[in-house]
C-alpha cells in the first residue's frame, strides 16, 4: 500500500463473492479526488495480490490484511463493503474499533460475528 495523503481521508471498499475490486470503480471515480481509496481483490479473485500466498481458512485471516491497512493509516478511516466484503470489513471493524470512522454494508454475510458480541448481538 502506497502512504496515503494524511490531508485525505481512506477508504476501503471490499467486494462480494465472485467479484473483484472492479466492483467498486465508479465509487472510486467519485471519491479519489477527495480520498485515498483501496479496492483489493479478495481470496481467489482477481488478482488476488491481496493475501501474498497467504492461507486463508477463516474470516480473520482474510481480514488480516485489512487490519494492517487500517494500521497503516494515518487517521480514522472508512470502511466498505458488499456480502462476503461486508463480513470482511465487519470483521476488521472489530478488531479496530478506534481506527474505525464509518462502517457501510450492503447484504453484509456476517450472522456468525453477532454471536461474537454477547448479549448485543443477541439483540440484533
Amino acid at each position: 500500500m502506497t502512504t496515503p495523503d494524511p490531508n485525505l481521508p481512506t477508504v476501503i471498499a471490499l467486494h462480494c463473492s465472485g467479484a473483484t475490486g472492479r466492483q467498486w470503480h465508479r465509487l472510486a471515480a467519485m471519491v479519489s479526488p477527495h480520498a485515498h481509496f483501496i479496492a483489493p481483490d479478495l481470496t481467489g479473485c482477481g488478482a488476488d495480490t491481496f493475501h501474498d500466498g497467504r492461507p486463508v481458512t477463516s474470516l480473520m485471516d482474510e481480514a488480516a490484511p485489512v487490519i494492517e491497512m487500517i494500521d497503516a493509516s494515518p487517521g480514522p478511516l472508512h470502511l466498505v463493503g458488499h456480502s462476503y466484503g461486508g463480513a470482511v470489513a465487519l470483521r476488521a471493524a472489530l478488531e479496530r474499533p478506534n481506527h474505525v470512522a464509518s462502517l457501510a454494508l450492503y447484504e453484509p454475510s456476517a450472522f456468525s460475528l453477532l454471536r461474537g458480541l454477547g448479549a448485543a448481538g443477541n439483540a440484533l
